[in-house]
């Protein structure tokens, strides 16, 4: 990429900064605020992390109900302008595009209003992950769990992630998989809730990002130190 284009992507980064991160302090507080200003200044030059690849048996999945007074529905294209309270402007159009390229995303509800969401696809591609993987025709890969934080802890993620895993099997998948950071100890607890002794570690993925530059290391699960 040239310094140009370089240049006009950091701008196109900065210039929605303030209203993310107003939006990010109202619905997270400072520790989402964290998050965004990370996103927008040292992501962009580096980052790094390393994650659990789980596959998950979706024959042993538990069934969890929703909250009183929430509901889950598969998302249309006309949703994601609904999820201004959730979602930067860059992440709508990604979700959108998304949609329109056949991957699946579940909302939650309440009182007609957004408060979360999940995706899964068929294909691990670059617009689901900056790691792709091959992915066995039995498995769906599930991803990008969020939730509200006022709703944290209410149960909504697990109904989600439940949610996610009946739908797959639905579509005739028989194992769900998915990356989670090793430093995610709420999203493995979900996996437990959810399901965790029909889930098996196929492997570690690490990576480094050097500006636009992603250099990716799968260990399969027998290899791993």
């Amino acid at each position: 990429m040239s310094i140009g284009r370089r240049l006009a992507r950091l701008a196109g980064h900065w210039r929605g900064l303030p209203a993310e991160a107003r939006r990010a302090l109202r619905t997270g507080g400072v520790r989402e605020l964290g998050l965004v200003l990370a996103d927008r200044s040292v992501h962009l030059v580096y980052r790094r992390d390393r994650m659990v690849l789980l596959a998950q048996a979706l024959d042993a999945v538990r069934e969890v109900s929703a909250p009183d007074g929430v509901t889950i529905t598969v998302a249309s294209r006309d949703d994601f302008a609904r999820l201004s309270e959730l979602a930067s402007a860059r992440d709508i159009e990604l979700f959108q595009a998304r949609h329109d390229a056949g991957r699946t995303c579940l909302m939650a509800w309440r009182d007609g209003r957004p408060i979360g969401y999940t995706w899964f696809s068929e294909q691990i591609t670059p617009d689901v992950t900056v790691c792709p993987i091959p992915l066995p025709a039995h498995a769906a890969y599930l991803y990008d769990l969020f939730v509200l934080p006022a709703e944290r802890g209410s149960g909504v993620g697990s109904a989600l992630v439940a949610a996610r895993l009946r739908l797959a099997r639905e579509r005739g998948f028989t194992e769900g998989w998915r990356m989670i950071s090793v430093g995610n100890r709420a999203s493995l607890r979900t996996v437990e809730k959810t399901g965790g002794r029909g889930a098996r570690i196929v492997g570690e993925m690490s990576y480094v990002k050097v500006l636009d530059r992603i250099y990716p290391r799968f260990t399969p699960a027998g290899r791993v130190p």
